[in-house]
C-alpha cells in the first residue's frame, strides 16, 4: 500500500529560488531547506502540511508545519557546516565564524506574529502560545559530531537531552521524526479541541498561498512605503494586502 504523503505548500517557489542560480550563503540556505523538506515529505504523516516560507509580514520563517497532534510547529533551518560553528552553549546560544546566534530564540518572532495573525481571525479566546511549538535543525551536521565536541562533553547528560530535544541533526530527519516533533511540543493543549476544522483550513489558505512572495524585500519596501504605518494583523489590513499583491507582484520584478 502506498504511503500517503503530507501536504507540501510553496514548494515550487522554493525551486524556482534554487533555479535561479542563487549563490554563496543565499544557495546554501536554499540548499538546505530543500533538504530538510524532502526529509518532511518522506518522513512525516498524511495529517500534517507543511508550509515553505509562510505569507509573514515581518519575519521570515523557513517552515511551518500544521498537524492535529502537533500543533503549529515552526522549523528554523540552519544549513551549517561543523567547521562555521565555534561553539555550543547549553542555554541554547551558538557562536559562529559570523558571530554569536540563537536560532531558538529567533522562533520566538515567529511564534509572536503567529499570533497576532491567529486574532485576525476573531480566535481572542483561545489559548493559542499553547498549541505553537518550535524546533532547529542542522542538516549539515549528525549527532555524534555535535557530541564529540570538546565544549559539548562538558555537559551533563540532562543538559545535553535539554538542547537536543528543539535541535535535530542530520541523522534525526528518519522515519521517527514525527515522534520526535511530538516529543518537542512546549505544551501538551489539544489543538483540535481548540480550533475547528474550518479554522485550520482558513489558516492554512492564508499562510500557503502558492504564487506570492511576499518576503521579497522590493515587495516590503513598497508596502511599507504605501502604508506609511505599522502594519497590523486584523481583517482590514489582509483585505488591503490582497488587493495590493498583483501591483506589488510586478513591481517586484524590476
Amino acid at each position: 500500500m502506498e504511503k500517503k504523503m503530507p501536504k507540501i505548500l510553496r514548494k515550487q517557489l522554493l525551486l524556482n529560488l534554487l533555479n535561479g542560480s542563487p549563490i554563496g550563503n543565499t544557495k546554501k540556505g536554499y540548499d538546505g531547506e530543500l533538504k530538510v523538506l524532502s526529509a518532511f515529505e518522506n518522513n512525516l504523516p498524511a495529517s500534517s502540511t507543511v508550509i515553505w516560507d509562510p505569507i509573514f509580514i515581518e519575519y521570515k520563517p523557513d517552515f511551518l508545519i500544521i498537524d492535529p497532534e502537533l500543533g503549529f510547529l515552526f522549523v528554523e533551518v540552519k544549513n551549517w557546516s561543523p567547521s562555521f560553528i565555534k561553539n555550543f552553549n547549553k542555554n541554547g546560544t551558538i557562536l559562529t565564524k559570523s558571530g554569536q546566534k540563537h536560532p531558538l530564540k529567533q522562533t520566538d518572532n515567529y511564534i509572536n506574529e503567529l499570533n497576532s495573525f491567529l486574532q485576525s481571525f476573531n480566535l481572542n479566546q483561545k489559548d493559542i502560545y499553547r498549541t505553537i511549538s518550535s524546533i532547529v535543525i542542522f542538516p549539515n551536521l549528525i549527532l555524534e559530531e555535535f557530541s564529540s565536541r570538546s565544549e559539548v562533553l562538558e555537559w551533563t547528560s540532562q543538559q545535553k537531552n535539554n538542547f537536543c530535544k528543539n535541535h535535530y541533526f542530520k541523522d534525526d530527519l528518519n522515519s521517527n521524526l514525527f515522534q520526535k516533533m511530538l516529543s518537542s511540543k512546549k505544551f501538551s493543549r489539544n489543538f483540535k479541541k481548540i480550533f475547528t476544522l474550518e479554522e485550520v483550513n482558513n489558516i492554512i489558505s492564508s499562510l500557503g498561498v502558492e504564487s506570492v512572495f511576499l518576503s521579497s524585500p522590493k515587495v516590503f519596501e513598497k508596502y511599507n512605503a504605501h502604508m506609511k504605518q505599522p502594519i497590523m494583523f486584523n481583517n482590514k489590513y489582509r483585505i488591503k494586502i490582497k488587493s495590493l499583491l498583483p501591483f506589488y507582484m510586478y513591481w517586484a520584478l524590476f
